[in-house]
């Protein structure tokens, strides 16, 4: 197959690769093959397949060669949270964070006080929540999703 391709560093790539295997892994799909580019085994996740198309070419299967399926997780960094959420947003409290760090607040509200795997994606996702979510700790990721959500408003103002 020829792909176009969308790494995970934003970057899109043509790649000639052998398809060997789909497989289903914490809710994605994923193709492992060989990739000619990089001469040796690679995994694609199919979501980020943006074209593929066949070559025509056609090669020997690999018999024992193919390594096992892991995706590599970057070791996590983990930061100790402290947030309180709206009531309106209890289902997603309870669906999302472990119950024992969860504490209905008098007024309706929900504090969550949580050990929590940072990365760049942290702040996409509290942006999910809207106003309904206050980091009240630690302080440099409170002024850092403030200063982010003032970024995108004035993006949207031009």
């Amino acid at each position: 197959l020829s792909l176009t391709y969308c790494g995970a560093s934003g970057e899109t790539k043509s790649r000639e690769i052998h398809p060997l295997k789909l497989i289903y892994k914490d809710k994605h799909w994923y193709l492992q093959a060989f990739c000619l580019h990089a001469d040796g085994f690679r995994l694609f996740k199919m979501g980020r397949i943006v074209d593929a198309l066949t070559t025509g070419e056609v090669f020997t299967e690999y018999e024992d060669d193919i390594p096992p399926f892991e995706v590599e997780e970057p070791p996590l960094f983990m930061v100790h949270l402290k947030l309180r959420i709206a009531e309106r947003l209890a289902f997603r409290v309870y669906d999302e964070f472990p119950r024992s760090s969860i504490t209905p607040e008098p007024e309706g509200s929900l504090l969550v006080e949580t050990d929590f795997p940072m990365g760049s994606w942290v702040v996409n996702y509290f942006l999910t929540f809207g106003t309904d979510l206050e980091v009240l700790e630690p302080a440099d990721l409170r002024q850092y999703l403030a200063a982010y959500a003032q970024k995108i408003a004035a993006h949207h103002k031009t």
